[in-house]
């Protein structure tokens, strides 16, 4: 279930109460609030101001950010209209995140890649880095680079290997390439 942002903050406020084993009389007792607003933002059923947030936070001992922090268990939806686009080396790759930076702790980053035809592609050195990356091809020929060898992947071809080893897609075609790639360690 999804759930709403104000749902989300009542929760995370209820969770942060009771890891301090307070009751709610004594959150509006630390707050100056009262325990009819504490509960009905718990339940997700008032619109607190920022103000009210911060008097329950500092109530509470955590920072304000704390409230908005999500549970490992709350699921996160992404539009198709809300992707966020990310251009690199020169606006020849276009990274859409698929995946909500929201999540505390969040292991994995999944990106829709877009590589455009460029003369640059065949510059591109292999390089390594921590984790581990799979992609799956769904327009175009892709190429991975690595050290002593290379593979060509068109749609629905899929590769997954640890980052240590070295290496590098490109896109030697005319036509752009697009990808879904999904990497650990994940992108801040």
């Amino acid at each position: 279930m999804v759930q709403s942002a104000a749902e989300m903050v009542g929760e995370r406020l209820r969770q942060l109460r009771k890891a301090k084993k307070w009751t709610l009389k004594e959150t509006a007792e630390a707050s100056g609030l009262s325990v009819s607003f504490i509960s009905d933002i718990e339940r997700g059923e008032a619109a607190p101001t920022l103000t009210s947030l911060e008097r329950l936070a500092r109530a509470l001992g955590v920072g304000l950010e704390a409230l908005f922090a999500l549970p490992a268990h709350a699921a996160q939806v992404t539009r198709a209209d809300e992707l966020p686009t990310v251009e690199a080396w020169r606006g020849d790759v276009i990274y859409y995140r698929l995946s909500s930076t929201a999540i505390e702790n969040r292991k994995l980053e999944c990106l829709v890649v877009k590589l455009l035809p460029s003369p640059r592609w065949l510059r591109a050195q292999p390089y390594s880095h921590e984790g581990e990356e799979f992609g799956y091809v769904l327009k175009g020929t892709l190429t991975m680079v690595f050290h002593d060898s290379e593979v060509e992947l068109r749609p629905g071809d899929s590769i997954h290997l640890p980052s240590t080893l070295p290496h590098i897609w490109q896109n030697r075609t005319q036509e752009e390439v697009v990808a879904i790639w999904v990497i650990t360690p994940a992108i801040h």
